[in-house]
C-alpha cells in the first residue's frame, strides 16, 4: 500500500523531468472557416505542400494533439514515427520530406501532448494516448492497417512505440532509434525495476512479435549503446542491428549507413508476404502453449540461457540471438548458433570467426578479400556489401550516390557501378534477392533475366544472356508487320517481319510486299528487289507518289518522303536529305521517324514511347557519368524513357552496352566484327540491334549497293564472311556467313546458331545455350576472357565475380579474396565452378 500509494506522485515527478518541449513552438496551426480544413504556419514549412496533411485528433484523455502526413504516390508501407524529446514537427518537417523521398514510404509524425500545438501537458499516460490516437487516424483516415504499417521510435519515442507494437501482432516491423530501457535506466545504472519507473520498455520489447531494427550511435552520451545492444537481444525476432561508429544520440540522420540500413530494412519488409507473418505468429503461439511450468507459474523457459561474452573475453562486439543453443557465450570455438553476428573490430581471441565455427549467417570482417566489404557467405538480405573504397567488384556500387536507391558507398570510384537514382516507382530498382547482378530485376517481369518496363504486361523486354531468345530484341506492343527483319529471327514480336521474303531486307510499317530495301543485284527470290529500280542510289521509282519510298542520302530529287510537312509514319530520314523539313529535325512532327547518331532529334521506335534521345532532351533523366550504358556508337545520345527517371546512358559513350571496361559489348571504337561504321549515312540499323554492329575502320556501309559479292570493301577489317572477300559482310548464302549454323571461321560448334564471333575476336559474345563458347571449353553463358581483368561469371557460377588478378580462370584454386562459399569464415578451398579450369 506505502508504495502503491506514493507510486503515481513519484511517477508525476519522473515525468517534470522526462518532457521537455520546446517553447516557444516553431508552427501554428489554424482551421479555416470554409471546409474545416486546418492548415499550418511556420516559416519552415511550405504553405503550398500538396503531399503534406494536418490534422487534429483528439485523444481517449481529452487532448487534441497535431499530426503530420506526407503522401508518397510510390509507397507501399507507412511509418508512424514518435519523435524524441525537446522537438517538435516544425523543426522535423525537413526531416520527414527527406525520409518520404529516400525510404519511398508514407509518414506520419505527431507531436505528444503539451508539444507544439497540441494541447495539455506532457506525461506517460498521455503519449500513450497519443500513439493510440494517431494509429486509429491511420486506419479510419487513410484505411492503413496495421499489416502495411512500421513503427519508428527515437529515444523518448520508443517508450509509445513499443507499447503499441506490443498490442499490434500483424505489425510489418518496429524501429528503434537510440532507444532506452526504461526512464531510470537513463539516470542510473541499475539492474531491476522500479515501481515508479517510466516507459518500461525492457518488459515491453518481449512481447512484440514483429522483426525489430535497433539503431544507436556507439558514443550517445544520453542514452548509452548498451540499452540498444540489451533492447536488439531480448527481441524475439530481430534485424541486423546498426552501431554508428562515433554516433551520438541527434546526429545519426547524418551518417550514410543510417539511410541505407533502414532503406534495406524496409525493402525488406515489403518482401515479406502475410501469410508468411501469419505462421510465425502462430508458431509462437504454438511455442507458448507447450513452455514449461515452473513453481505454479505459467513460464516461458527458453531453449538454452541468453549468451553473452564471458568476463575475461575483450570481445565487446559480439552477440548471440536469445535463440542461440550456445552453453556459455557466442566467443566458444565450437559455437553452434545459427544467427551470430560479429562486427569488424571483434578483439576476441575465440570468436565466431573461428574456422570450426558452424555459425552460417555471421556477419565477419576478419577474413574478407578487402577491408572495405562487409562479405556474407550465406546472407539471408543481400549478397554484399561494399564500403566506400570498394576494390572488388562483386558488389553493385554508385559512384556519387546520395541517396537509398542503391546497395553502395557513397564514393565507390569502380566503374562497375549499376544504380537508379530517385526511382518513383518501386517497381524499377533491383531486389536485394535478385539472382543476377548484372541486371535490373523488376518485380513483375516474367524472367529474372529481363529489363523490363514499369508496366510490362508481356515479354516485352530487353533479354539478357540468359534469355531464351538472346538474338532478339523485343519491341514493346509491336503489331507485327512494322517492324525491322532479321536473320532467322523465330519470333513475330521480335525485331522480325513476318511477311519479309528475305532475312537482308528492311520493310517498312505497311509495305505491300516488293517496297523493301535489298542487294541491287539480288540473284534470288528471297530479295523485294523492284524490277524497274532506275539507279543505285534509290530503291524506289523516281517519281514515286506514295509513302513506300525510301531514298538514299544521295537522292537529289524532291520524290522523297522527306518532305516539310510531313504527316505520314512510315518516313526514314538521311543526315544529309535535301529537304529542309525532314523529320530530323529537332521539332519533328513525325512521332515516328529514325534519325541517324548525329541527328539532333530522337531515335523513336515505330508507335511506341519509348525512345533514344539527347541528355538534354525534354523528359529524359540522365545522368553525365552513368557506367552502365546502352548507347550508339562514338555519340552523346543516350538511351532514356520519358517521364521515367531510370536511364542508362552516358553522354561520352563509347559505344559500350554494359560495362566501360567490358569487352563483350556490342559496341566499341575498337571491336572487330561490326557491320558499319558511325559515320556511315546509309545504315539503317538500329543500335541495340544484334544483326548490325558498328565497325570504326569499315569504309563502306552494310546497305551499300555497289558491292557484288559483300556489303564492304575487300580491306575492310573486321568482317567474317567466305575466303573470296576477306573481312565482309557476306549474302545469306555465303557458307562464311555472320548468322550461318555452319560458321567454319566461328570458334563455336556448328550446332550453336546464335554465335556471331570469331575465333581470335577480343569481344566476342557467345549465347547461353552454346556448348562450344570459345573462351571455355564447357563454359555455359558466360562472357569473359581468359585474361579478362575483371571477368564475370555467368548468374549460377558459385565462383568469384570480376577477380581483380583473374588469370585464366573464374577464380584461383586457393580462395585469395575470392567471392566463394565456405562453411567457416576460412576460405582453404574455393568453391568454384568444376566445369571451369584454372590457369
Amino acid at each position: 500500500m506505502f508504495l502503491g500509494g506514493m507510486g503515481c506522485p513519484v511517477s508525476r515527478l519522473a515525468a517534470k523531468f522526462a518532457f521537455f518541449p520546446p517553447r516557444p513552438a516553431t508552427y501554428q496551426v489554424q482551421k479555416q472557416e470554409e471546409g474545416g480544413k486546418v492548415v499550418v504556419k511556420s516559416s519552415v514549412i511550405p504553405h503550398d505542400d500538396a503531399s503534406l496533411d494536418v490534422r487534429l485528433v483528439k485523444t481517449k484523455r481529452g487532448n487534441k494533439i497535431v499530426a503530420f502526413y506526407l503522401r508518397n504516390p510510390y509507397a507501399r508501407l507507412t511509418l508512424l514515427y514518435s519523435h524524441g524529446n525537446a522537438v517538435d514537427l516544425g523543426q522535423l518537417y525537413e526531416l520527414f520530406v527527406q525520409l518520404k523521398v529516400n525510404l519511398r514510404v508514407n509518414i506520419m509524425g505527431y507531436d505528444y501532448s503539451g508539444y507544439g500545438a497540441s494541447t495539455g501537458k506532457p506525461s506517460e499516460p498521455d503519449t500513450y494516448a497519443d500513439i493510440e490516437a494517431a494509429y486509429e487516424c491511420l486506419q479510419t483516415e487513410y484505411g492503413i492497417s496495421q499489416e502495411d504499417l512500421i513503427l519508428y521510435g527515437q529515444s523518448v519515442g520508443s517508450g509509445p512505440t513499443l507499447h503499441l507494437a506490443a498490442r499490434l501482432p500483424r505489425l510489418r516491423g518496429v524501429i528503434l532509434h537510440s532507444a532506452i530501457l526504461s526512464g531510470l535506466r537513463v539516470l542510473c545504472h541499475v539492474n531491476f525495476t522500479c515501481c515508479f519507473d517510466i516507459y518500461k520498455n525492457i518488459n515491453k520489447i518481449q512481447k512484440v512479435k514483429s522483426p525489430v531494427l535497433v539503431i544507436h550511435g556507439t558514443e550517445d552520451d544520453v542514452v548509452n549503446w548498451l540499452h540498444g545492444n540489451s533492447l536488439w537481444q531480448l527481441s524475439r525476432e530481430p534485424f541486423e542491428p546498426l552501431w554508428i561508429k562515433g554516433g551520438g544520440h541527434c546526429n545519426l540522420e547524418l551518417y550514410p549507413d543510417y539511410i541505407r540500413h533502414v532503406y534495406k530494412f524496409i525493402q525488406e519488409m515489403e518482401n515479406i508476404t502475410t501469410e508468411i507473418r501469419l505462421k510465425k505468429i502462430r508458431q509462437s503461439l504454438h511455442q507458448k502453449k507447450n513452455s514449461i511450468r515452473c513453481c505454479g507459474i505459467r513460464c516461458w523457459r527458453p531453449k538454452c540461457p541468453k549468451c553473452f561474452c564471458q568476463p575475461k573475453c575483450s570481445c565487446l562486439q559480439c552477440f548471440c540471438l536469445p535463440k542461440c543453443s550456445c552453453p556459455e557465450s557466442s566467443c566458444q570455438p565450437k559455437c553452434s548458433c545459427l544467427q551470430c553476428f560479429c562486427l569488424p573490430k571483434c578483439s576476441c581471441p575465440e570468436s565466431s570467426c573461428q574456422p570450426k565455427c558452424l555459425c552460417l549467417d555471421c556477419f565477419c570482417q576478419a577474413k574478407c578479400p578487402s577491408s572495405d566489404c562487409l562479405c556474407q557467405p550465406k546472407c539471408l538480405w543481400s549478397v554484399c556489401l561494399c564500403r566506400s573504397k570498394c576494390a572488388g567488384p562483386d558488389c553493385v556500387c554508385q559512384p556519387k550516390c546520395a541517396g537509398p536507391d542503391c546497395v553502395c558507398q557513397p564514393k565507390c570510384p569502380g566503374p562497375e557501378c549499376v544504380c537508379q537514382p530517385k526511382c518513383p516507382r518501386p517497381d524499377c530498382v533491383c531486389q536485394p534477392k535478385c539472382p543476377i547482378r548484372e541486371c535490373v530485376c523488376q518485380p513483375k517481369c516474367p524472367r529474372p533475366d529481363c529489363v523490363c518496363q514499369p508496366k510490362c504486361p508481356r515479354p516485352d523486354c530487353v533479354c539478357q544472356p540468359k534469355c531464351p531468345r538472346p538474338d532478339c530484341v523485343f519491341q514493346p506492343k509491336c503489331p507485327g508487320p512494322d517492324c525491322v527483319c532479321q536473320p532467322k529471327c523465330p519470333r513475330p514480336d521480335s525485331v522480325c517481319q513476318p511477311k519479309c521474303p528475305g532475312p537482308e531486307c528492311v520493310c517498312q510499317p505497311k509495305c505491300p510486299g516488293p517496297d523493301c530495301v535489298c542487294q541491287p543485284k539480288c540473284p534470288g527470290p528471297e530479295c523485294g528487289c523492284q524490277p524497274k529500280c532506275p539507279g543505285p542510289e534509290c530503291v524506289c521509282q523516281p517519281k514515286c507518289p506514295g509513302p513506300e519510298c525510301v531514298c538514299q542520302p544521295k537522292c537529289p530529287g524532291p520524290e522523297c518522303v522527306c518532305k516539310p510537312k510531313c504527316g505520314c509514319s512510315q518516313c526514314l530520314c538521311q543526315p544529309k536529305c535535301p529537304c529542309s523539313g525532314c523529320c530530323c529535325q529537332p521539332k519533328c512532327g513525325c512521332p515516328d521517324c529514325f534519325c541517324l547518331p548525329k541527328c539532333p532529334g530522337c531515335f523513336c521506335l515505330p508507335k511506341c514511347s519509348e525512345c533514344f534521345c539527347l541528355p538534354k532532351c525534354l523528359g529524359c533523366s540522365c545522368f553525365p557519368k552513368c557506367p552502365g550504358c546502352s548507347c550508339l556508337p562514338k555519340c552523346s545520345e543516350c538511351f532514356c524513357i520519358p517521364k521515367f527517371s531510370g536511364c542508362f546512358c552516358i553522354p561520352k559513350c563509347s559505344g559500350c552496352f554494359r560495362w566501360p571496361k567490358c569487352l563483350e559489348c556490342f559496341c566499341k571504337p575498337k571491336c572487330l566484327g561490326c557491320s558499319c561504321k558511325p559515320k556511315c549515312p546509309g545504315c539503317l540499323c538500329k543500335p541495340k540491334c544484334p544483326g548490325c554492329l558498328c565497325k570504326p575502320k569499315c569504309t563502306r556501309c552494310f546497305w551499300r549497293p555497289k558491292c557484288p559479292e559483300c556489303s564492304c570493301k575487300p580491306k575492310c577489317l573486321g568482317c567474317s564472311c567466305k575466303p573470296k572477300c576477306p573481312g565482309c559482310l557476306c549474302k545469306p548464302k555465303c557458307t562464311g556467313c555472320f548468322w550461318r549454323p555452319k560458321c567454319p571461321e566461328c570458334s563455336c560448334k556448328p550446332k550453336c546458331p546464335g554465335c556471331f564471333c570469331k575465333p581470335k575476336c577480343p569481344g566476342c559474345f557467345c549465347k547461353p545455350k552454346c556448348t562450344g563458347c570459345f573462351w571455355r571449353p564447357k563454359c555455359l553463358g558466360c562472357f569473359c576472357k581468359p585474361k579478362c581483368p575483371g571477368c564475370s561469371c555467368k548468374p549460377k557460377c558459385t565462383g568469384c565475380f570480376r577477380r581483380p588478378k583473374c588469370t585464366g580462370c573464374f577464380c584461383k584454386p586457393k580462395c585469395a579474396g575470392c567471392f566463394c562459399k565456405p562453411k567457416g569464415s576460412k576460405c582453404s578451398i574455393c568453391r568454384c565452378m568444376k566445369l571451369l579450369f584454372c590457369g
